[in-house]
């Protein structure tokens, strides 16, 4: 089953925007008039401080209620710095005798609520979940300190104020802002117990894996707590083979959620770098309960066998999805299983299935006599509602009705909902009026029911069996399971008529099915209860869904299977190790602290047969944990540390002025510190383009200044009416900065190239300029504490100020409105559109060049067609990829699993994929479209042969090469799934004017790959560049040197980089040779116009290579890590290349060969067919054009094929 239904951050309405505006800006206006009135004596200063403080805790409050996780460091600095600073100004002006303790409070308070910045990033740190791993300390529960920071604030400035009502001495409130402060240094020392915590685990874990030498795991990336039965459930049936097992979880709350409930080691492992180092020589198989995106990501470590378990056997889709292609093994509880995925359209090798049975069942008590006269036991138990629409069979929408009926004739009801249902409001609402209804009727009658409790949680579901006579539900595991009872049951027909419903669901056959409407429910219950006709059917069902095993014994069939896989060899045979053609997931904190972004991920594991054995990838010297502290500290040390100083002279601004200093020392304080903001966003306001950056920086800096400067003018300087103006209408601007840019944040539909749909708003008014007018406003008002500034000119100015914020408000909340009332009409858009396929974009990087190479062909498609991307990222990186090859589909941004479905018009019937993005089976699952692996590039890396891949319907590829690459590795993909189409993007690759040796100055192309993922797989040539170029250039040829764009992530590649353009800079400068290095190899050209420009190329196991064959000139290939006839069995290409050993002892050789003689020339040709397909030059993209509109234009899957088939000639 695929990810649970994704909320993501939900889509506020403009109401409800406008309401928590409005509240922000309440509670500023009000703290602000507050201190207006300190400044008149006036003692009601403090009701308005103490109702802006009632406003923030009631905001506080609304917010953790919506989202209890929510980390409450930082949130509403602004309001309640200016509460903090209005209060310590209101005390020092009632109590001028207690200034200096009155300003010591509102330093340290005000001090500790701007500190939180620096706090929050390190109480975000996550040390990985390990339990009952010995060698490695259990993980404790991280504390929530932000609440309670939160709470000890708000407690000060109610203790201020009730020191101000009750003219206490201001020192009292001193101490309690000082005793509210003390909670940051809890939570900085919880920050740094954190940073030791992951040092620890680093360290440790390798240590105690390899010394548990775990035989099996158990692996689930379910990203809740709400999924651990899936876990549960399968666990003591594997530990019953005696092999020592581990459970790895991809997400803390589900390694959490287990490790209170098994007693085996449980790790999680949230990013790639941290499954390496669980996947020991000792592992031998993994098993998943369920089929989540990320399962992906583990499916790629070859040297392990890969089980599907499923969490249950029924005859929805969740049991016949596609991505189970990908396992080596599927087990299956019975011949129903194996056979419903054929019977689906679902292309998967017999020998993947294995009847195992469904251990789980083993403790059911089959059905016997029922005591005469005894009321007959009935479990309810209908579904959820599924995270996609084809999953939606739950009958609980009616269940008011089965219940009533099953009342009405006479029965004791256990109720036993999905577990998932309760997460869904109108099915929680549905659950709570049968539990009332159940209540009434054991009131009234004194029937036993059973709801709530004491049926979903102190009971198992084999207990429920076990109480009831029969069982009603709907398409569900749980009627696969109760067959092995033999009692009888009914099934709710949702969402279609009785006989459609027993065509499509096979195990309705030997169910009293009712309809959707529970029209004959009454005498469906009646049979049922009574004569029961259908238990001989029933009988046989049970062997076709649950396997002819005995009940006597009957798990052993399942753990002898497992016993089986964990004692068996290795399934593939592993051969590269280099990785994908892009980098993510590989290194960086952001991949490795979501499961959500394992996109593009390399194949780890392996090194061919004839290399050696298979080895773990090992992860690079420098540690992942000490990268993270490393990104940590940066953040807080570079940009900040200004900010840092300019919140400390911002204070000292505050206290001088409230103790009566001279008024040009806070002045100048204020001064600086505002100079110092400015230091700390001076790249952004000197880039107009960066200036929606400053809305919200320093803040609570600026309301601090503003509150210095009112307590430091001049007494009368300012009428009061004008200082109420000024204060009011700068504070509610500068707070309302940063609700003002939420509004133009990621919300709503976000959509490009789609005029109807008109997302987009101009800003008319850019909002960067309000905080740069803001901050004038405060500079100019503290420039007004020593030099007399009429009062209706800074009046005029907060006026201009505060409607630049009423501006700039309507336009961000305008847009708010559109983008997120455009979701509701996105469908009906796309149904006028009329797209007949889609190109599905789920990786995180990469995706201009990715889908770009491909755009063009899309557009010759001749089909209207549209690009979905999965990350807000890469919206606009794909609209300019679309852009600069001419094309303008909509691409629209669908960040949830939900949001696919409003995608998903009636035209739609294909799907294409350029990554191997881990999300990509959330769009997989739809079975609608045919779905098309086409790849971004073809070579002899894993990412070419991937197993991931026989999860698509269909597979591009380039030529037979690409076929052959996948049996060669021991990846299983039936035949029929492979398409020859040829690789288009060589299409502009001109062949050879005539033999290289005729050439009098020939120019040669050099373009290394990148250097991979891992620190002992680094199979590229680029270190040894400087003496491969060198040679060359004393060759007497010109020379292009285009490295891969990804070796820019990497300084030690940078530098190797750079040594080899400085040496082309200095010949060309003594010789004159025009080489080319450099952007204008690498941008100014692309690669097709660097091929064109070559005579000959060296290169390494790279794409490169098998687009160059299409040229026909010349090529070398540096076996790095490699013997030549090592290289030659993992890149058949070789073949038709000249091979530079990587000590470089044969370079004489091969350059001799690649620019003279050149022997291979007729291999190459064979070659070029082999990898690129027989296609006319003259028409070498129609190969792919014309299977494309094969596939788009058929109707069903198997026409589709058929289609596809006819269009390629095969």
């Amino acid at each position: 089953m695929g990810d649970r239904l994704s909320r993501g951050p939900r889509d506020l309405g403009t109401a409800s925007r406008l309401r928590k505006l409005g509240a922000d800006l309440g509670t500023t206006a009000l703290a602000a008039t507050g201190i207006s009135l300190a400044l008149d004596g006036s003692r009601w200063s403090l009701a308005l401080l103490a109702l802006a403080l009632l406003a923030a805790t009631g905001r506080a409050v609304t917010m953790r209620r919506q989202s209890p996780r929510l980390d409450l460091l930082t949130s509403q600095l602004g309001q309640r710095a200016l509460i903090g600073a209005g209060l310590a100004s209101t005390l020092a002006l009632l109590q001028p005798q207690h200034a200096v303790g009155a300003a010591l409070g509102g330093v340290v308070l005000v001090g500790a609520v701007l500190y939180e910045p620096y706090l929050r990033p390190g109480s975000q740190l996550k040390v990985p979940v390990v339990a009952h791993l010995p060698g490695v300390p259990t993980t404790p529960v991280p504390a929530d300190l932000s609440r309670q920071v939160l709470l000890a604030d708000l407690g000060a400035v109610a203790a201020g104020l009730a020191v101000g009502a009750l003219g206490l001495p201001a020192w009292w409130w001193a101490l309690a802002a000082v005793l509210a402060a003390a909670g940051r240094v809890r939570v900085a020392r919880d920050n740094a117990r954190r940073a030791a915590a992951l040092r620890r685990h680093e360290r440790e874990l390798p240590r105690a894996i390899a010394d548990l030498q775990p035989e099996i795991a158990l692996y689930t990336s379910w990203p809740g707590a709400d999924g651990v039965h899936q876990v549960t459930m399968w666990l003591p049936y594997l530990q019953r083979t005696g092999r020592r097992c581990i459970v790895i979880a991809r997400s803390s709350a589900s390694a959490r959620a287990l490790a209170e409930l098994v007693d085996v080691p449980v790790v999680e492992a949230r990013g790639p770098a941290d499954l390496d180092v669980l996947v020991v020589p000792s592992l031998r198989a993994a098993f998943y309960p369920n089929a989540s995106s990320g399962n992906g990501v583990f499916v790629r470590y070859q040297q392990l066998t890969h089980v599907f378990l499923g969490h249950g056997d029924s005859d929805k889709p969740t049991s016949y999805n596609p991505t189970h292609a990908m396992y080596d093994r599927i087990f299956c509880a019975g011949p129903a299983a194996v056979r419903r995925y054929a019977e689906h359209g679902i292309a998967i090798p017999d020998e993947k299935f294995v009847v195992v049975g469904r251990p789980q069942v083993e403790t059911i008590e089959t059905a016997g006599s029922r005591p005469a006269g005894a009321s007959p036991v009935v479990l309810y138990a209908p579904t959820w509602r599924g995270h996609v629409e084809e999953t939606s069979l739950s009958s609980l929408p009616v269940g008011e009705g089965v219940v009533r009926g099953l009342l009405a004739a006479g029965a004791t009801v256990v109720f036993r909902p999905h577990p998932f249902s309760h997460g869904f409001p109108a099915d929680a609402a549905v659950i709570e009026r049968i539990h009332r209804l159940l209540a009434e009727d054991r009131g009234r009658t004194g029937r036993p029911h059973l709801w709530g409790a004491e049926a979903e949680t102190e009971r198992s579901v084999v207990a429920c069996f076990n109480l009831s006579d029969a069982l009603v539900s709907d398409v569900s595991s749980v009627v696969s399971d109760y067959l092995f009872s033999g009692k009888p049951y009914a099934m709710v027909a949702v969402p279609t008529e009785p006989q459609a419903f027993r065509a499509a669901y096979p195990v309705a056959r030997a169910a009293y099915v009712v309809p959707g409407d529970l029209a004959d429910l009454g005498p469906a219950l009646t049979t049922m209860l009574g004569e029961d006709p259908l238990a001989e059917v029933r009988r046989a069902q049970r062997v076709d869904y649950l396997g002819p095993f005995p009940a006597e014994g009957y798990a052993s069939a399942f753990v002898a299977a497992v016993d089986a896989v964990a004692s068996g060899g290795r399934l593939r045979s592993d051969v590269d190790d280099t990785g994908d053609d892009a980098l993510a997931g590989a290194s960086g904190a952001g991949a490795d602290d979501s499961p959500a972004d394992d996109e593009m991920l390399p194949v780890p594991g392996g090194g061919s047969p004839a290399a050696g054995p298979v080895r773990t990838p090992a992860r690079r010297p420098r540690s992942r944990t000490r990268r993270r502290l490393r990104k940590l500290r940066r953040r807080l040390v570079q940009p900040r540390r200004w900010s840092q100083a300019a919140a400390v002279l911002a204070l000292l601004a505050l206290a001088t002025a409230l103790v009566g200093a001279p008024r040009l020392l806070p002045v100048l304080l204020g001064v600086a510190a505002l100079t110092t903001v400015y230091g700390s966003v001076s790249a952004s306001v000197h880039r107009r383009k960066r200036w929606p950056r400053l809305m919200g920086e320093a803040r609570g800096v600026r309301v601090v200044l503003l509150c210095a400067a009112a307590v430091a003018a001049p007494p009368g300087r300012l009428p009061a009416p004008a200082a109420l103006v000024v204060l009011v209408l700068l504070a509610v601007a500068v707070v309302g900065e940063s609700g003002v840019q939420r509004a133009w944040g990621r919300l709503g539909l976000q959509v490009r190239n789609f005029p109807a749909m008109r997302t987009q708003v101009a800003e008319g008014v850019p909002r960067g300029l309000l905080p740069l007018a803001g901050s004038v406003a405060v500079l100019l008002a503290l420039l007004a504490v020593l030099v007399p500034v009429p009062a209706g000119l800074l009046v005029a100015v907060a006026v201009l100020v505060f409607t630049l914020f009423v501006v700039v408000a309507v336009r961000a909340l305008g847009r708010a409105a559109r983008v997120v009332g455009a979701e509701h009409r996105l469908r009906d858009e796309l149904t006028a559109l009329a797209p007949e396929f889609a190109v599905y974009f789920a990786g995180t990087v990469g995706a201009g060049y990715q889908v770009g190479m491909w755009a063009p062909y899309f557009a010759r498609i001749g089909r209207p067609f549209v690009v979905v991307t999965r990350s807000a990222d890469t919206l606009t990186e794909l609209s300019r990829a679309l852009s600069r090859n001419g094309v303008d589909a909509p691409v629209i941004l669908r960040p949830t699993l939900a949001g696919l479905q409003e995608v998903i018009v009636p035209s739609m019937t294909t799907a294409f994929y350029v990554n191997n993005a881990a999300r990509n089976t959330h769009f997989i699952e739809r079975r609608e479209l045919t779905h098309v692996w086409l790849n971004h590039g073809d070579s002899e890396k894993p990412a070419c042969y991937n197993p991931v891949h026989a999860i698509y319907d269909l597979i591009f590829t380039a030529g037979q090469a690409g076929i052959d690459r996948y049996a060669r590795h021991g990846v299983h993909i039936p035949e029929e799934k492979f398409r020859v189409v040829g690789r288009p993007q060589v299409e502009g690759v001109q062949p050879a004017a005539g033999p290289v040796s005729t050439v009098e100055r020939p120019t040669v192309l050099y373009a290394p790959t990148w250097q991979g993922p891992y620190a002992d797989t680094r199979l590229f040539s680029l270190p040894v560049a400087v003496p491969v170029v060198q040679h060359l250039l004393d060759a007497g040829v010109r020379v292009v040197f285009r490295p891969h764009p990804t070796n820019y992530r990497f300084p030690a590649c940078v530098t190797m980089i750079k040594k080899v353009n400085r040496l082309l800079a200095r010949h060309r400068r003594e010789t004159g040779v025009e080489h080319v290095y450099g952007s204008a190899a690498e941008r100014a050209m692309s690669v097709e116009d660097c091929f064109n420009a070559s005579d000959a190329m060296i290169s390494d196991v790279s794409a490169m290579v098998t687009d160059y064959l299409h040229s026909g000139k010349p090529l070398a290939i540096v076996a790095v890590g490699r013997t030549p006839e090592q290289l030659v069995e993992v890149a058949p290409a070789a073949r038709a290349a000249y091979v530079l050993l990587e000590d470089l002892s044969n370079l004489d050789a091969v350059v001799a060969d690649l620019l003279g003689a050149d022997p291979l020339a007729a291999v190459r040709a064979e070659t070029r067919t082999y990898y690129l397909g027989d296609f006319p030059a003259d028409r070498y993209a129609d190969g792919f054009l014309d299977a494309a509109r094969g596939v788009i234009d058929a109707r069903s899957p198997s026409e589709r094929r058929q289609a596809a088939t006819l269009s390629t000639g095969e």
